[in-house]
């Protein structure tokens, strides 16, 4: 059976509709992609017309593949009407449709080109990932902490304990009120000018005002405890102090009580203050050769030493280490310069008191714990076996910790919830890395500052070096304290503690003999019990005579004896500063601007800054 295969000629706009671009870009309106026309145009019976319309259409190809479908087609279905096979009967040998246009769509995706199923399965994979993305996203908005502990209490305890009658903070506070800011020396000078300085005169009229004050500190510096509660606001009684102090809000829940970050503490400042003034007035007493007065006013320092320590913050120990070196100092200088102000007996009761100072010198890494297991917990979901996942309110937590404000990057991080939520460590994990370098800087501070080459600070500092590692350990990032610098401060600190004993002892021992000692070994054991170590390399401290003068010092930054000479050079590190030998190594291969600070560094007589006057 023939079957005619002239087309029937289509409308202009039909056909233009079914002309691919190149060929119209060719001038040609071809209309072959037109699969109705590829249909019709061979004249079959409708049922074969209905059977190829019905495949075609459920193939659900690209246009152009669905008029070879149906050429091809067409040319079987027009082979078996040319055997004479009934069009019904051909139609049902055709089988099920739905199969048959599964079967052809199957064979013709596989013979797309290489380019097409690239982009396919790519797209396949970033749909997949996204669903992932977006799973993981919902799984972390979803997740929240348990309702946290407060940890405010367990910091403040030893204050809270101090009974209200042996507190010592209201009488600093109140001694605080009666003295007003020295203005007029702060503004005046760039330090506080000493009794045989120009500039004294202001020192000494202000210190005459507050003699009564002063004594009301000593007396408050005697009591067994600060008795400070931190908090995170400022109460009634200390508002007159700090009128304009903000509390900080650290909880996104204002139902959750505030995080132990969030407690303030600008008491420290003000006993640094209030050990400021005492040092002054002891270089005041000791030129008036009131050695009594002197000596009480280092020993007030001291206990202001022990009162800042109340509550275990490594910000603590590091204000303690201030004011006891404001002690040390203020001692050596009254020692060096005025030392017929002391008696024999006073200077020995003076170097007891110095001397124990050991418990006053060590390093307490136990209020960081608190804060950082606070900070987990607010953190992280609790599964109530001692883990759990990041949460989106730990998120929010280290942004208002860092005071970040900024909108878009708080856009970008709200896209990358998802990321962080799967890329930082869970609770368990987070705890045990923080608690492990705590425990690294704990032996660190332990190990004398001469052995000292690698600090566990290095690992933070890789952290910052990597983006993966930084979002890791992001709340560890935003929140280790500089550990490794406090526990050179703590060794610096005790150091010019026992250069100031050595001093107290070499005068001893001149009032003793008549003459300076040739060597520090003739001081032990008698004045000293043994001879206290160099941090930069390990050896006794040094010890010269300039000018038949005695002078105690320190090798210095650069680990060289250079017989007690120091360098003085504006603008640049101090022979104190302290670098590892590799970092110090380093500094010299690089030279000039870089090279590490040359000279000793003196540390009896304690030496004096040039003085000048700020309004010159």
């Amino acid at each position: 059976m023939s079957v005619s295969s002239s087309p029937s000629r289509s409308p202009v706009f039909t056909r233009l509709r079914h002309t691919p671009l190149r060929d119209l870009f060719r001038g040609r309106l071809t209309g072959r992609l037109d699969v109705e026309r590829a249909i019709t145009r061979h004249g079959f019976p409708s049922v074969i017309e209905g059977c190829l319309r019905s495949v075609v259409r459920q193939t659900r190809l690209w246009r152009s593949e669905r008029v070879d479908v149906a050429d091809e087609l067409a040319a079987h279905f027009a082979d078996g009407l040319d055997a004479g096979v009934d069009p019904e009967d051909l139609a049902r040998r055709f089988g099920d449709l739905r199969r048959v246009a599964r079967l052809i769509r199957r064979a013709k995706r596989r013979q797309r080109p290489l380019p097409w199923k690239f982009l396919r399965w790519s797209g396949l994979a970033g749909v997949a990932l996204f669903a992932c993305y977006l799973l993981l996203g919902i799984r972390f908005m979803l997740g929240r902490p348990a309702p946290p502990i407060d940890y405010r209490p367990l910091a403040s305890a030893a204050a809270a304990a101090v009974p209200a009658t042996d507190r010592a903070w209201p009488h600093y506070r109140a001694a605080l009120l009666e003295m007003e800011r020295p203005e007029e020396i702060i503004h005046t000078y760039n330090r506080a000018p000493h009794p045989d300085e120009d500039g004294w005169e202001l020192v000494r009229v202000y210190l005459e005002r507050h003699q009564s004050s002063l004594a009301s500190v000593r007396a408050a510096a005697a009591r067994p405890g600060l008795g400070f509660v931190a908090r995170s606001e400022i109460t009634a009684a200390d508002r007159a102090l700090w009128p304009d102090t903000q509390p900080i809000s650290t909880t996104t829940d204002p139902m959750d009580p505030e995080m132990l970050f969030s407690v303030l503490m600008p008491h420290l400042g003000e006993l640094r203050k209030l050990a400021r003034t005492l040092a002054w007035d002891t270089r005041r007493a000791a030129a008036e050769g009131d050695g009594v007065t002197a000596v009480a006013n280092i020993e007030a320092i001291i206990g202001m030493t022990r009162h800042a320590r109340e509550m275990p913050f490594i910000i603590n120990d590091l204000v303690a280490f201030a004011i006891l070196t404001s002690a040390c100092e203020a001692a050596g200088d009254v020692v060096a310069r005025t030392p017929t102000a002391l008696t024999d007996a006073q200077l020995v009761n003076l170097a007891h008191r110095i001397a124990a100072t050991d418990e006053l010198l060590t390093m307490r890494l136990d209020g960081e714990r608190l804060g950082f297991e606070d900070l987990v917990q607010r953190s992280y979901t609790d599964n109530g076996r001692g883990n759990g996942r990041f949460t989106r309110q730990g998120l929010q937590l280290l942004g208002m910790l860092t005071a970040s404000g900024d909108e878009t990057e708080r856009v970008l991080v709200l896209s990358a919830l998802p990321l962080v939520g799967l890329i930082v460590p869970d609770r368990r994990e987070m705890l045990a890395t923080y608690h492990d370098l705590m425990d690294t800087f704990e032996r660190e501070a332990r190990t004398p500052l001469w052995e000292r080459e690698h600090s566990a600070e290095d690992t933070v500092e890789a952290w910052h070096g990597s983006l993966f590692d930084t979002v890791r350990y992001l709340p560890l990032v935003l929140t280790m304290p500089a550990l490794g610098k406090a526990a050179v401060q703590r060794d610096l600190t005790t150091t010019r503690r026992d250069a100031a004993l050595v001093g107290i002892a070499l005068e001893l021992e001149r009032r003793s003999s008549g003459v300076w000692p040739a060597d520090l070994a003739d001081l032990v054991p008698h004045r000293l019990p043994t001879l206290p170590r160099d941090p930069f390399d390990g050896h006794a401290l040094r010890y010269t005579l300039v000018n038949g003068a005695p002078r105690v010092y320190s090798v210095g930054t650069n680990r060289t004896d250079d017989d007690g000479v120091e360098e003085v050079r504006p603008g640049r590190d101090h022979a104190s500063r302290w670098m590892t030998q590799a970092q110090l190594d380093a500094s010299r291969a690089r030279g000039g601007w870089h090279a590490p600070p040359a000279g000793d560094w003196i540390l009896w007589p304690p030496r004096r800054r040039p003085l000048t006057r700020d309004d010159a």
